[in-house]
């Protein structure tokens, strides 16, 4: 995450503010590793692998479970060349 970039985010339940907690990990002035908190509250969100996170990991993983199945049935009947085609 570039820190100028903080300047986009809310927190998202209380659409207030973020400011860096801290940075635990800078590479090429970009944060891949830290927390964002909300002052007030004190609601915390990581930053892993240099992108914010606002919602619990098993949710990430659980989400994309669930879009995978429900396009199945898509998924198998296109080969390589549909979706070359259909990408344009």
């Amino acid at each position: 995450m570039k820190p100028e970039h903080l300047r986009f985010l809310i927190c998202p339940k209380t659409e207030r503010p973020l400011q860096i907690k801290f940075a635990s990990i800078v590479e090429n002035s970009r944060i891949k590793e830290g927390v964002l908190v909300e002052q007030v509250s004190g609601h915390e969100y990581k930053i892993v692998n240099f992108i914010p996170r606002f919602v619990p990991q098993e949710n990430y993983a659980r989400n994309f479970g669930v879009e995978w199945n429900m396009w199945a049935p898509v998924r198998s009947c296109l080969n390589l060349a549909d979706l070359k085609m259909l990408m344009g």
